[in-house]
């Protein structure tokens, strides 16, 4: 039997780590190396949470069951046959094995898909760590020969155990709740610790769309002749609080300028920027996102292909866009790995001669956490194509400008004032590119503002500028745009731009938004796949019922579409996996809310006609949902659910409901209607405002019935 098992996440992984050891056969769901030590891996969670009914059969029924469901303990079996299979194998590697060394991905759903395993087959030998950023063939060698004590880094699996079974906890008891009180027929309302909040920021960006009220406002572009020199344009926009809506103001300002006299004032600065920070994932999403098209989960994928399986990469699920002070003096030579590619050969030619290496900024070990920033780990890219060498170009455009001189440029403003008003130019000049040759025209870092950076004529301060003409132009507000996916990411990491409460905000500030990098992606997926989101031109919309789902929250159980709720429970999970939490604490406060929730829920007594329809793609009721582990959604039942009350005949009444407003809503009105919190009743076929909402936005769009 062997002496060390080394356990790995996946099949891939154990292969390298097997090759760096030396194969010596291949087993079935093993690898025997040299000195008879076994290499073997699991395939992502080989464990799942039980569903509530696998406790107990009397919670198969969604309407009698009592809630809170909160099993004591929580208990796993495998994913599937293939899962239990290969637990068996590895049960039959521990049993003469004298140590095992975890070589599972490097954070915390890696540490617990090792660790669970471990606790499941009762191993009490010990533990250490391989800390694996890359899969490369020195990486491996080194970190096989600087062991991590098992106890280091223990706390991770804590973490996510404790969020596996938070949402277990969440979704089981608030969806089943929520659903056999406001759902219709073959309607499941899923709930979840950021799922939820994250689809609030998309129903309150449609209600900020649809009672959007476009208004006019006007500028004046002026000519002033600069004596001895010539004609410049200059503008008078004022800021957003102090526009111009009367178009007869613009027009007197506009008359004022003709044959004006005032000095130009001319400011002057030499100015330089910095190269932007090494990639986090998050920040490379949202780049791919603008600059290639890729969705989120796209990124992912081919970032998790571009380090498991190409090695060219190092791990990509990090949210630290810092590398160790010592990756420094590697740079040189992945630079010189760069001027093979043809897109880069020149620039990163030159940089490989002569590196500006940034530490104290862009290398900061004192920066770093569980990871460093995405970055190259030295392997040949010359083989790759399509959405692979798309991406790395991209990593590696950013890494070649990190190693570039900043960027300088000339910035002038020009300032003539003849009255009360000040028009304003402004322009610049680059004086060294710097940085900005790692990017091709209209790169990741290019500016846009074409205005701010037109060359400006040489005026010296103080010369006088005389009005020539002037024109009013008019414009008008626009309303929000949809979220892209990239920007969805960048506003659940920064959370704190969306709440309005100072003290909330403050709050906000000092945590890491709603979920991590890790599972931003794979939630926004989910909520796809469910069709609560709906992916339109490249931006983000909620659906009907995830409009009415988001509305029916914050009415009943606001908190858990309030992203401070869940922000400060992701605080307190990096808490725990820093060792400084525990899981108990933290899962008793998550079951005394849902404890008083519950009680709020089964307190409600919503008729048939109010209750929200599965018109707009929900999940239904009677369908499987995913068996994966921790799923924050409920598992659906067999349906039990309420039907609507019958008159005599045996038909629904169509009698209206007490404290409602009906609308006059055309068919092509119908989304605008549905984002403003409207409902649809089958009935009667109309759609109403439900008793206690608010009619003004519905009376400002045009819904109201006579």
């Amino acid at each position: 039997m062997p002496a060390n098992v080394y356990l790995c996440e996946k099949y891939n992984q154990a292969s390298d780590i097997a090759g760096v050891l030396g194969v010596v056969r291949r087993h079935d769901g093993w690898f025997e190396v040299k000195g008879g030590d076994a290499v073997t891996f699991a395939s992502g969670h080989l464990l799942a949470l039980l569903y509530p009914e696998d406790y107990d059969p009397a919670y198969s029924s969604w309407q009698d069951s009592v809630l809170p469901i909160v099993p004591a303990p929580f208990r796993h079996r495998p994913r599937d046959s293939r899962a239990a299979g290969q637990l068996k194998v590895i049960r039959g590697l521990l049993a003469g094995a004298s140590r095992v060394v975890l070589c599972t991905d490097p954070d915390r759903e890696g540490e617990l898909i090792g660790r669970e395993i471990l606790r499941e087959l009762r191993w009490s030998g010990p533990v250490e760590r391989a800390w694996l950023p890359a899969l490369t063939k020195p990486i491996i060698t080194k970190a096989l020969a600087a062991l991590l004590p098992g106890t280091k880094t223990a706390p991770l699996a804590d973490a996510a155990l404790a969020r596996s079974q938070a949402d277990w906890l969440i979704g089981m008891n608030l969806t089943r709740g929520l659903s056999r009180r406001l759902a219709g027929r073959k309607t499941c309302l899923n709930v979840g610790r950021v799922q939820t909040p994250t689809l609030a920021l998309l129903v309150r960006r449609e209600r900020e769309i649809a009672s959007f009220v476009q208004q006019s406002y006007f500028e004046i572009r002026a000519v002033v002749e600069a004596s001895g020199i010539g004609p410049v344009e200059m503008r008078y926009a004022p800021p957003a609080e102090e526009r111009l809506v009367v178009r007869a103001d613009a027009q007197a300002i506009a008359a004022s300028v003709a044959g004006a006299v005032a000095p130009i004032r001319s400011k002057e600065e030499a100015k330089s920027a910095p190269p932007p920070a090494f990639y986090a994932l998050s920040s490379l999403q949202m780049d791919a996102d603008r600059l290639l098209g890729f969705d989120a989960d796209r990124t992912l994928k081919v970032a998790q292909a571009l380090y498991d399986e190409k090695k060219v990469l190092t791990y990509p699920r990090t949210d630290c866009a810092h590398l160790p002070d010592e990756f420094a003096a590697d740079a040189p030579a992945l630079l010189g790995l760069l001027a093979g590619m043809p897109e880069l050969a020149a620039v990163a030619g030159r940089a490989a001669a002569a590196p500006v290496l940034r530490t104290g900024s862009h290398y900061d070990s004192s920066k770093l956490k569980s990871h460093h920033a995405i970055t190259l780990t030295g392997t040949d890219p010359s083989g790759l194509t399509g959405d692979e060498r798309e991406l790395f170009l991209l990593v590696a455009r950013r890494f070649l400008a990190a190693h570039l001189p900043d960027h300088e440029y000339i910035s002038t403003t020009l300032t003539w004032m003849p009255g009360a008003h000040a028009f304003v130019a402004r322009g610049r000049v680059p004086t060294r590119a710097g940085w900005k040759e790692a990017f091709d025209a209209g790169g990741p870092e290019e500016d846009g503002d074409d205005e701010a950076a037109r060359p400006l004529p040489k005026i010296p301060d103080g010369t006088q500028g005389t009005g020539k003409s002037a024109a009013v132009e008019e414009k008008t507000t626009r309303p929000p745009s949809r979220f892209t996916e990239g920007q969805l990411i960048d506003a659940m990491k920064n959370i704190a731009r969306f709440v309005t409460d100072p003290a909330a905000k403050s709050r906000l500030r000092a945590t890491s938004g709603l979920g991590t990098d890790a599972t931003r992606s794979p939630m926004i997926a989910e909520l796809k796949k469910r069709g609560h989101i709906v992916r339109e031109k490249g931006r983000l919309r909620p659906s009907g019922v995830a409009t009415a789902l988001i509305g029916a929250v914050e009415k009943h159980i606001p908190a858990w579409a309030d992203p401070v709720t869940t922000a400060l429970w992701e605080d307190e999970l990096e808490a725990i996996a820093e060792g400084k939490g525990q899981i108990k604490p933290f899962l008793d406060g998550i079951v005394a809310k849902l404890r008083s929730d519950i009680a709020v829920l089964d307190a409600l007594s919503v008729p048939w006609s109010e209750r929200i329809s599965a018109e707009a793609n929900p999940t239904p009721v009677s369908a499987k949902a995913p068996r994966g582990r921790g799923k924050a959604s409920g598992r659906p039942a067999p349906a039990k659910t309420p039907q609507p009350a019958s008159t005599a005949s045996g038909t629904p009444s169509a009698a209206p409901a007490a404290g409602r407003t009906d609308l006059r809503v055309a068919f092509a009105d119908k989304d605008k209607a549905k984002a403003l919190g409207a409902r649809w009743d089958a009935d009667r076929r109309t759609w109403y405002v439900p008793a206690g909402a608010a009619l003004d936005p519905f009376r400002n769009a045009g819904f109201l019935a006579a």
